[in-house]
Formats: structure tokens, C-alpha cells, sequence
């Protein structure tokens, strides 16, 4: 009986530990400014008039794909006339 009761309680205790320790670092977490700065260049890049003067091509939604002018395929994008 013993046995048991002290088992519960060191799973008990683990786990709550557990949970502290979670709790702790989910809300520490954050992006460092390379990572923050590597989401704002994939936001915004390829839907502007940069992308249409460097690959020939218009970012469109539909999934086309067009051969630019830079030699490369690009996905979501047809050719500019």
C-alpha cells in the first residue's frame, strides 16, 4: 500500500513539474530578429512589380506555371505580355 501510494505521488510530483516546465518556456518563446526578419522577406517578395521585371512573369493565384525570362520555372505565375 505503501509502494503504491508513493508511486502516485512521484507521478503526481513529475507531472506537475512537467506542466511547470511547459507552462514556463511556452510563454518565453520568441522569435529572434533573423527569424522575424526571414518571415517579412517571404511575405512579401514575389507578387510585386520586382518579381515581373526579374522573371517576365505575374503571381497569380491559380496554379499555372510559367518559364521566365530568368531561365527559371516559376509555380503560380503566368507570363506577362
Amino acid at each position: 500500500m505503501k509502494v503504491k501510494i508513493l508511486s502516485i505521488i512521484g507521478i503526481s510530483t513529475f507531472a506537475v513539474a512537467m506542466m511547470l516546465n511547459f507552462n514556463i518556456n511556452w510563454r518565453t518563446n520568441t522569435l529572434s530578429d533573423l527569424a522575424l526578419a526571414s518571415i517579412e522577406a517571404l511575405a512579401e517578395g514575389e507578387t510585386g512589380a520586382e518579381f515581373t521585371e526579374a522573371t517576365c512573369c505575374i503571381a497569380c493565384w491559380d496554379n499555372h506555371n510559367c518559364s521566365g525570362c530568368d531561365g527559371s520555372t516559376h509555380g503560380y505565375a503566368h507570363r506577362a505580355n
